[in-house]
């Protein structure tokens, strides 16, 4: 049992040749499995992001990272379209 579901994000690992949407399972700290059309029932949290037509104007083209390192550790939004962001990481301008 997996302790979160991410559905259908895209996936890009140049390495791999990768990039697709996939489900992104995370036991712990760690990316379990990434594959296509994980069940639901394999895990306890499922995640589902909503975005309104205003906000997704802002919000296009921003990438989601996992850090797992001895300085970091957790998601990273990586959002091309900020010009401007605080200290705290939560928030920017555009």
């Amino acid at each position: 049992m997996y302790d979160l579901l991410i559905k259908s994000g895209r996936v890009i690992d140049p390495a791999q040749n990768i990039d697709d949407k996939l489900d992104i399972a995370i036991s712990g700290d760690k990316i379990a499995k990434v594959a296509k059309d994980i069940p639901l029932r394999e895990s306890q949290r499922i995640v589902d992001v909503a975005v309104d037509k205003k906000s997704l104007l802002y919000l296009d083209g921003t990438e989601i990272d996992y850090h797992s390192g001895i300085d970091k550790r957790g998601f990273v939004f990586n959002n091309p379209n900020a010009t401007k962001t605080c200290g705290c990481g939560s928030s920017f301008q555009a």
